[in-house]
């Protein structure tokens, strides 16, 4: 089982795509996570137009009323960006017994990384090597602590 909060789907899923060096196996192993991870991304996205529309000021007609710059115009603001972040904080839980070698792959290749990062690189690494070592909880206060 892999825990990943939605508003580290796509960094996570880019780091694996995009620093990890595997062939083969591996390589499709990853490629499945990364794809699970970027398509229930793709959901948390339509979530958030969901919200947008809802919070959104309307004319008359029930359009949405945008701003001189093209921006959505949001009537209740703090509800919004409470709903927002919320939905950002949820966990995707990817438990399918069908990508459990995959996960398992993934957590080796993590543990045995040894390439110089920094950044939002080392942070991704960082959220990725405790996710898959079932240690998630606290993230967001240890991150801050370390900056």
């Amino acid at each position: 089982m892999l825990r990943i909060q939605n508003k580290y789907l796509k960094g996570t899923a880019e780091f694996l795509q995009n620093n990890l060096s595997l062939k083969g196996k591996q390589n499709i192993h990853r490629m499945r996570l990364v794809n699970a991870m970027l398509a229930h991304n793709e959901k948390i996205a339509e979530e958030e137009l969901t919200l947008i529309k809802e919070y959104a000021e309307k004319n008359d007609d029930g359009e949405i009323i945008k701003s001189e710059s093209d921006s959505v115009l949001i009537s209740d603001m703090n509800a919004f960006n409470q709903q927002y972040k919320d939905l950002l904080e949820e966990f995707y839980i990817l438990n399918d017994p069908n990508l459990e070698e995959a996960i398992l792959t993934i957590a080796d290749s993590l543990n045995n990384y040894e390439e110089s990062l920094s950044g939002k690189e080392a942070e991704m690494h960082y959220y990725l090597y405790n996710a898959f070592n079932g240690e998630i909880s606290g993230f967001n206060e240890e991150v801050a602590s370390i900056e």
